[in-house]
């Protein structure tokens, strides 16, 4: 799915706090949601890598649009980009974020 915008994030509004990835989407445009579930076997995981407080869920970005995507670098290659990722909280929900804040706007 092509994400029009130069941002994305998870807020949870339970626990009012969240984090936002601000990078340019024509570099970047691999954004994904990860979570191992609530079943039994995603609880299992949860124990194993997480604290305490249960099913958490992973926030991942990256140059591909899938992790099924593969890249190889010639010697010496190299290749850079800009990407911010901002801690949000008591703010709410957010709509717009660039990588001049320090928060995103709302």
């Amino acid at each position: 799915m092509e994400c029009p915008y130069d941002f994305f994030g998870y807020y949870d509004h339970g626990r009012d706090f969240g984090v936002v990835h601000v990078a340019d989407r024509h570099l970047l445009p691999g954004k994904k949601f990860f979570t191992w579930g609530c079943g039994e076997d995603g609880l299992a995981w949860s124990t194993i890598l997480s604290d305490d407080d249960g099913p958490y869920i992973e926030i991942q970005a990256g140059s591909h649009e899938t992790q099924a995507e593969l890249s190889l670098f010639e010697p010496h290659a190299s290749l850079t980009w800009r990407e911010c990722w901002c801690p949000v909280w008591k703010l709410g929900p957010f709509d717009f974020a660039t990588p001049d804040t320090s928060t995103p706007a709302r």
